[in-house]
C-alpha cells in the first residue's frame, strides 16, 4: 500500500503497455478507478460469507453495478487553527479522515510543510522506491499508476486534484511505494519529511494494540477484523473474527453496521494492518491493530 487515495467515483480502469519499470510512462487518458466491476463480484463472493458474525458487522451493497462508497465521512467544518487557511488547506482537511486531526497537530504538519514546485510529467513518488515523504497537491493535478508485471502494462488506478494527499500507505506500513504518482500538470505539491509523517499523523491514524490491550478492547465490546488474504486463513483461525481481506477494505466497498464498535485489525504480514487501521479510523470507525500480528496470538482466542 503505496498511496492514499482521496478521489471519489467509479470509472473504468484504463492501461497502457509497459514492457519493463521506468520512470518513463506513457499518456493515460483521463478517468480513474478503484475496483474493476468483475472484481466487485469477485470480492463480493468474498465478503459475504455464510457466518452469521460477518453478515452482521459488514455489509457489501451494490447499485446498478457500481460500488458504493461508506457514508460516514460527511463534511464537517474545519478546525480552528488559529489562522486563516488557503484552498490547497481547506481542501485536505476536507479529505477524508484529515480534518479530524487536532488542531495541534495540523498546525504542526502545516508548519512543517515545504514547497515544491512541479512540472507536467514530474514523478511525485514510484512504485518500488523507499517512502520519504508525504505530499499533498496544493496546484495542479496528478494520476496513480501501477504496473502489472504480469502482464507489462501500466494500469491507471486514481487520480488527485488540489488537496489530495500522496504517499501516507508507504510511510504507515513501512513497505516501499505500491503505485507510482506522476503530475498531469505543472502545479505545486506540500511536502512533509518522513519522520514528520510518522511522529505527527501515524499515530493519530494507526493506532497499535499490544496482546493484553486488543484482548481487553475486544472483551469489552469490541470486535477482531482479520485482514488477510485467504490463502493466508488456514495458517491460524481468530475465533468470532469478521475475515475481510484487506483489498476490500482498501477498495473501500464496505460499511459496517456498527461503527462506534471498537475494531482491533489483524493480518500476517504486520504491514497491513495498521493500513487498514488508519484507513477505516479516517472514516470516523474505532480502529486499532494488533502490533504483533496473527502470530502473536495466544491458542486459547483460536479456532480449534
Amino acid at each position: 500500500a503505496g498511496c492514499g487515495a482521496s478521489g471519489e467515483g467509479h470509472h473504468r480502469a484504463v492501461e497502457t503497455s509497459a514492457p519493463e519499470h521506468s520512470r518513463r510512462l506513457e499518456p493515460i487518458e483521463p478517468g480513474h478507478v478503484h475496483v474493476h466491476d468483475d472484481d466487485v463480484e469477485r470480492l463480493s463472493s468474498i465478503v459475504m460469507l455464510s457466518d452469521p458474525v460477518e453478515r452482521r458487522h459488514s455489509r457489501l451493497e451494490r447499485d446498478d453495478g457500481r460500488a458504493r462508497r461508506p457514508d460516514r465521512t460527511g463534511a464537517e467544518p474545519p478546525p480552528d487553527l488559529g489562522f486563516a487557511i488557503n484552498n490547497w488547506q481547506q481542501a485536505f482537511l476536507a479529505t477524508p479522515g484529515y480534518g479530524r486531526l487536532p488542531a495541534g497537530v495540523l498546525q504542526a504538519v502545516f508548519a512543517r510543510m515545504s514547497p515544491r514546485r512541479v512540472s507536467a510529467g514530474d514523478i511525485l513518488v514510484e512504485q518500488g522506491e523507499p517512502a520519504e515523504d508525504f505530499l499533498v497537491i496544493a496546484e495542479g493535478e496528478a494520476e496513480v499508476v501501477k504496473l502489472d508485471t504480469r502482464h507489462g502494462r501500466w494500469v491507471r488506478v486514481n487520480a488527485y486534484g488540489i488537496g489530495g494527499a500522496v504517499g501516507e500507505d508507504a510511510l504507515i506500513s513501512n513497505l516501499p511505494r505500491n503505485a507510482t504518482v506522476r503530475m498531469l500538470s505543472d502545479g505545486l505539491v506540500m511536502a512533509l519529511d518522513g519522520d514528520d509523517f510518522r511522529t505527527l499523523i501515524k499515530p493519530e491514524l494507526a493506532r497499535p494494540l499490544g496482546l493484553k490491550a486488543a484482548l481487553n478492547k475486544v472483551a469489552i465490546n469490541g470486535q477482531w477484523l482479520d485482514v488477510r488474504m485467504p490463502n493466508e486463513f488456514p495458517a491460524r483461525q481468530l475465533r468470532d473474527a469478521v475475515r475481510i481481506p484487506h483489498p476490500v477494505i482498501r477498495a473501500k466497498l464496505l460499511r459496517f453496521d456498527e461503527p462506534e464498535r471498537p475494531i482491533v485489525v489483524v493480518c500476517a504480514t504486520r504491514h497491513d494492518s495498521p493500513v487498514i487501521a488508519a484507513l477505516l479510523r479516517k472514516q470516523g470507525l474505532d480502529a486499532y491493530y494488533l502490533k504483533g500480528g496473527i502470530e502473536s496470538l495466544p491458542q486459547e482466542v483460536l479456532a480449534s
